[in-house]
């Protein structure tokens, strides 16, 4: 990979990369450091690639296309800062007096809310958890959110309604058939 194709995806996805990273690690510092091993994946992804290509395998040396390319990066972003924050034990060691104030416009407006939320988080695969982190989070529509991570938008619908029924059982608030 080319150091141009990597600045032009940076230029095109790593303000949301950063973003997504942003969101999950509280902190700006952390969320730069997650960016840029993110791409630095990439880069090595690409080296991989080409290696196998020098050794005559046939693996796909680049993304088909952007979308494709923006989906895998938000993926391993999200990968990374739970591998980080389980590293560092965040969930138990953030007292809920030190979380962010709420606001109106949050869609989990209490502490403990957004407790259950990433408790409920931590356990998901990155790519279901990027799907649950735009809907919920982010405030996306879900085809914006299949769109993104390169997804039917029936598969975020799913995502979602089994979070929702997962953090229903967990909160102890029982659904009816």
């Amino acid at each position: 990979m080319q150091p141009s194709q990597v600045e032009r995806l940076y230029s095109l996805f790593g303000h949301r990369v950063y973003s997504r990273c942003f969101y999950l690690m509280k902190e700006d510092q952390a969320a730069m450091d997650v960016t840029q091993d993110t791409f630095l994946a990439l880069v090595d992804r690409f080296r991989t690639w080409s290696a196998a290509i020098q050794a005559g395998l046939s693996p796909l040396s680049t993304f088909p296309d952007d979308r494709r390319a923006k989906a895998w990066l938000l993926t391993v972003a999200t990968h990374k800062c739970f591998n980080e924050l389980r590293r560092r034990r965040y969930w138990k060691s953030v007292p809920a007096e030190d979380a962010e104030a709420p606001l109106s416009s949050h869609p989990f407006p209490f502490i403990q809310d957004r407790m259950l939320v990433k408790e409920l988080l931590a356990p998901l695969k990155p790519e279901k958890a990027s799907l649950i982190i735009g809907y919920f989070m982010e405030g996306m529509t879900h085809e914006e959110v299949a769109q993104e991570n390169d997804v039917s938008v029936p598969t975020v619908r799913r995502a979602v309604a089994d979070f929702l029924e997962r953090a229903r059982i967990r909160s102890g608030e029982r659904s009816t058939p």
